[in-house]
């Protein structure tokens, strides 16, 4: 099986106006990957890179159209640089991650709650209105590094 044919595999297809979800790994909140036997990469820039006919290069993004991240239907997919992506979700309202919404209180508990397979990412994150990878991101100390307790 061609990697083009193990990608679309993945992918539960609509209309053609619709978006095209990814079935594979990540999250269900989040952007999708795809491993193409040497590389991870997002499922949406694949799809991008297969309509384009190329592999999409550094500082180059693939937008949605539809602002669905699990979305890799062709059709709704363009091509664009960081500038356009932060023009892209301002335009949306769509600029923060979530983070924001976060208050320094907040930030110590969902560090003490958090535990594996117990009290999950997607569980902290609907209690703070916020996504899954906003938690992760918390808990792997990749924002709010400066919030500790004591």
């Amino acid at each position: 099986m061609s990697v083009e044919e193990r990608f679309w595999e993945k992918v539960a297809k609509a209309g053609l106006d619709e978006c095209w979800l990814w079935c594979g790994a990540g999250g269900s909140y989040s952007y999708g990957y795809f491993w193409d036997g040497s590389k991870q990469t997002g499922a949406h820039r694949f799809a991008l890179a297969l309509k384009l006919g190329r592999e999409l290069v550094f500082g180059e993004c693939a937008l949605h159209s539809c602002d669905n991240p699990r979305c890799v239907n062709p059709a709704h997919l363009f091509l664009g640089t960081n500038a356009d992506n932060s023009r892209d979700m301002a335009s949306k309202g769509r600029q923060t991650s979530g983070h924001e919404k976060l208050t320094k209180e907040a930030v110590l508990v969902i560090r003490r709650e958090y535990v594996p397979r117990k009290v999950t990412l997607k569980m902290l994150a609907e209690r703070y209105g916020v996504l899954p990878e906003t938690v992760w991101h918390v808990v792997h100390w990749k924002t709010w590094q400066h919030v500790r307790e004591g």
